[in-house]
């Protein structure tokens, strides 16, 4: 257990760092006793930061960091301080398969938090986030994610280099796109694409595409890309267990 008091320490310092750095190696900083318990469930949380005065209860076996209140106020991003903070390890993934959702230039982190939690929640295998889009293990990110980000293998790279590219449909959000009710699926493996907050999906990605499609609207063009990547990933994760269910029939249907 370690207990600091002192601004001037070095370790806090390295704390204050790992805050302010979105890419600060492969260690990550972020609030809340839930994210904590996620991280520790995942065998990758390696220190719980607590509030000195608040002597709040440690649920992992992971050492304790006490810091004086001032200082944990200072590490902490919301008016209301969280029972304890984390830092953890991460690794990013060097291999996905399955269906997956690659962000292309998607910049805020509340976007990309919502997104992963999505596609967790509707049993995709992966998301790759091209460079410049929001560091995903960001204390924002990592938020609005919910813990999901500890729980759903992340890729850092453009579409153009995914090695796998070649086995996948790649289907995107365009504004000329077909109805998303008329949406199909061939069989193989889909990586839907979700373009800028701004701009949607650059030229260069476009010209990938399999296959592009729109959410038909009233009175508006566009919607925010987190509602927007939500309804496309439960479209296409709901023909797949249409799909999956038909397959299951037909065979129970020969066996009998």
């Amino acid at each position: 257990m370690k207990s600091i008091t002192s601004s001037s320490n070095e370790f806090y310092k390295e704390l204050v760092q790992l805050t302010k750095n979105k890419k600060h190696k492969d260690m990550i900083f972020f609030e809340g006793e839930d994210l904590v318990k996620e991280a520790d469930s995942k065998g990758i949380l390696k220190y719980v930061i607590i509030n000195q005065e608040d002597n709040a209860y440690n649920p992992t076996k992971i050492p304790n960091i006490l810091l004086s209140q001032n200082l944990y106020r200072n590490l902490a991003s919301f008016k209301s301080l969280p029972k304890m903070m984390g830092i953890a390890k991460i690794t990013l993934a060097t291999k996905l398969e399955g269906d997956l959702i690659y962000l292309d230039g998607v910049q805020d982190p509340g976007n990309v938090g919502t997104i992963i939690r999505t596609a967790l929640a509707l049993n995709y295998k992966g998301i790759i986030l091209s460079p410049d889009s929001a560091y995903p293990f960001s204390s924002k990110v990592i938020q609005s994610s919910k813990g999901a980000i500890f729980k759903l293998p992340i890729m850092i790279k453009t579409i153009q280099e995914f090695e796998n590219l070649k086995d996948y449909d790649l289907i995107g959000t365009l504004l000329n796109g077909e109805p998303l009710n008329e949406a199909q699926r061939n069989g193989k493996q889909i990586i839907l694409v979700f373009g800028n907050e701004g701009h949607g999906i650059r030229e260069e990605v476009q010209q990938l595409l399999n296959k592009a499609y729109l959410i038909p609207m009233n009175e508006i063009d566009s919607l925010n890309v987190g509602i927007a990547a939500g309804i496309f990933m439960y479209i296409f994760r709901r023909k797949k267990w249409k799909s999956n269910k038909k397959k299951t029939y037909l065979k129970l249907k020969l066996n009998e």
